[in-house]
């Protein structure tokens, strides 16, 4: 079975390309499935895996709704 992800906006009709391609952009690098959340007040929720003693730990990030932001997050 496959997830499908929606966007708060994209429940309510309201297109916010910029973020949707945001997302899009963030979730293209080595992430786990389904990484990127839009929480609809500006900031994104983002989850990445990190590893420490051989264990991996899922870890959620919440950041601003920004390319700076996102290449902050992505190590640019």
């Amino acid at each position: 079975m496959t997830a499908t992800r929606l966007t708060h906006n994209e429940c309510h009709g309201i297109a916010a390309p910029q973020v949707v391609r945001l997302m899009a952009w963030i979730d293209l690098h080595d992430r786990p499935a389904l990484t990127t959340f839009n929480t609809a007040d500006g900031t994104l929720t983002v989850t990445s895996i990190e590893c420490h003693n051989g264990v991996a730990h899922e870890v959620k990030e919440t950041i601003p709704a920004t390319v700076a932001a996102a290449r902050d997050l992505l190590g640019y």
